[in-house]
């Protein structure tokens, strides 16, 4: 991908580069910033990333301020202590949860659990240990800075821990999560973005789990809170779509 850039840049065929997630900015900013071409990142990471990068712009918000308004929401409505788990090998999941630590203890709520792990080699049995663990400490409120699989690890030790307790019908009539959920506010980053797969993996309980990241286009659903995401699902397919059926990704998109 690099390459390709490089030559549609010495080629003169581009002015605008769009591309590169957070772990690869540092590279396709180069290409960028020799030809002094705007950079756009599909996705972010912490302010860090675009200290002295002039030719940088992300499509999302900083990623340290990705927690910030959900922390204050949930104190506002009285929760007091806060759990964070983060995967450790990524920058954007370090520093999400580390403004997230400083946001909670910043509007006076205690951090009673923080845990980093590695996802590449986790078991289930790993993510439900660590779950349990997590619960001996009674959290109002759980942080996960997940990157991929972890998000659905932590999902699946939620429900088998009797956290999440899933649909409460089988025609997925919602209720609220607070009425159902050992813990009231469950926060999770990457997960809702790979769409269908990641419903698919965990089944029922997505519910009662919230996160910062765009809607995915195969999540198509009704309810009573937010309404139905049809007409977007709708409008999704029909201007993405590679003409076999195929809708792209976010990320191409």
């Amino acid at each position: 991908q690099l390459e390709n850039f490089r030559s549609l840049v010495q080629t003169g065929q581009v002015d605008v580069l769009f591309g590169g997630a957070t772990t690869a900015i540092s590279n396709m900013y180069k290409a960028a910033e020799q030809n002094e071409m705007i950079n756009i990142a599909c996705c972010t990471g912490p302010e860090s990333e675009y200290l002295d990068r002039p030719f940088l712009f992300g499509v999302h918000v900083n990623s340290e301020l990705y927690a910030v308004e959900y922390l204050e929401t949930a104190r506002a409505q009285g929760a007091k202590t806060v759990a964070l788990l983060w995967h450790s090998e990524s920058s954007f999941t370090r520093t999400t949860c580390a403004a997230a630590i400083d946001t909670a203890e910043g509007l006076g709520m205690t951090v009673v659990f923080q845990k980093a792990y590695n996802f590449n080699v986790l078991t289930q049995a790993d993510y439900d240990t660590m779950v349990g663990e997590m619960m001996v400490t009674a959290p109002q409120v759980m942080i996960g800075c997940t990157l991929g699989s972890d998000s659905v690890g932590l999902a699946r030790a939620l429900s088998n821990m009797h956290v999440l307790k899933g649909w409460p019908s089988p025609d997925k009539v919602l209720i609220p999560a607070f009425v159902d959920s050992t813990i009231p506010y469950i926060f999770l980053t990457v997960g809702p973005t790979r769409g269908q797969g990641w419903l698919d993996d965990i089944g029922p309980y997505t519910h009662g789990i919230s996160s910062p990241l765009q809607w995915h286009h195969t999540m198509d659903y009704t309810d009573p809170y937010f309404g139905s995401s049809g007409l977007m699902n709708q409008r999704w397919m029909s201007r993405y779509d590679y003409g076999a059926g195929e809708p792209m990704n976010y990320e191409t998109a």
